[in-house]
């Protein structure tokens, strides 16, 4: 390696952890959870989710609901 170590630039790695957030939450809603189970499985408040979704232009899939 000639000495030189591959560092991740602090600026790429806070992209790097928001696309990672971006990605678990879009899973999270693909796999048709609810926003309250979210919060649940994440640790954090709704409101922190639904700010975090309305920033990010993520649309949340409601789920199916058997009548």
């Amino acid at each position: 390696m000639n000495g030189q170590q591959n560092i991740e630039l602090w600026d790429d790695m806070v992209e790097r952890q928001k696309q990672e957030r971006i990605y678990a939450i879009k899973s999270l809603n693909e796999k048709r959870y609810t926003q309250t189970e979210v919060t649940a499985i994440l640790g954090i408040t709704k409101t922190h989710l639904n700010n975090f979704i309305k920033r990010n232009n993520i649309v949340w899939k409601q789920k199916y609901i058997s009548r």
